[in-house]
């Protein structure tokens, strides 16, 4: 595949940040790690500079347990964490 060539003003100017509210829309596994939560609660938190148009936590995550791998659902309400017991 050829790019085309661009020079550094162009450049700089299609990566620049958008000014201005941006729309979002969030597709995070707010199940496994911090971070997903992190950046709901940031996107929430900044309503001057973000619309959330919609969140989307994906049900096919899974979570490993021993040896075992099973859906976030069925973890749940089994009590089921990726945590290890001490």
């Amino acid at each position: 595949m050829k790019y085309p060539k661009i020079n550094e003003t162009e450049r700089v100017r299609l990566l620049a940040p958008p000014a201005g509210r941006t729309e979002v829309v969030l597709d995070a596994d707010t199940y496994n790690e911090i971070d997903d939560q992190f950046a709901l609660s940031h996107a929430l938190l900044l309503p001057d500079q973000r619309s959330v148009r919609a969140a989307h936590a994906p049900a096919s995550s899974q979570v490993e347990f021993g040896e075992n791998t099973v859906g976030v659902h069925t973890g749940l309400q089994a009590g089921i964490t990726n945590s290890p017991t001490p």
